[in-house]
């Protein structure tokens, strides 16, 4: 247990030392004010719209999915 600990300590310590390079401080500041950007052009979309187009609800395949799936499966039983 103490070498798991250690390890994510070392870890967090490891992120740290990246987040506050210079150079990774500079990239972030590229990406949000990118992000912005997009967001004032109307190219972004609201979190919650994607959550629900993309998201944990979205179990099954699309039908389209599920009927090609079907048609596959159909044809090899022919095929075989």
């Amino acid at each position: 247990m103490a070498a798991i600990i250690r390890e994510e300590l070392e870890s967090e310590r490891k992120w740290d030392e990246l987040f506050a390079s210079k150079e990774s401080q500079d990239l972030l500041a590229r990406l949000g004010d990118k992000a912005l950007e997009e967001h004032r052009q109307g190219r972004t979309r609201p979190l919650e719209e994607l959550l629900q187009e993309f998201g944990p609800k979205r179990s099954r395949p699309p039908k389209r999915a599920k009927r090609a799936s079907q048609l596959r499966r159909a044809k090899r039983k022919k095929s075989a």
